[in-house]
């Protein structure tokens, strides 16, 4: 949790010392675009599983063997 708190106020540095109303506003632009971006990644995905989700049912398939 703490990393994903960090991340995100490495993002917003420059618009902290922003009005709030700003602040917000380029904060909502940024997560429209995230969003957009990542919806457009998995919409042109052809596979039926996902492969983050594939990797990691990989790694523990390889663990649960010991």
């Amino acid at each position: 949790m703490n990393n994903m708190s960090k991340a995100f106020n490495s993002l917003i540095v420059t618009s902290r010392s922003k009005p709030i109303i700003t602040m917000l506003e380029e904060i909502r632009t940024y997560i429209m675009r995230r969003w957009a971006k990542n919806r457009l990644k998995i919409s042109t995905y052809e596979g039926s599983i996902y492969p983050k989700i594939l990797a990691k049912f990989k790694e523990e398939a390889k663990n649960s063997r010991h």
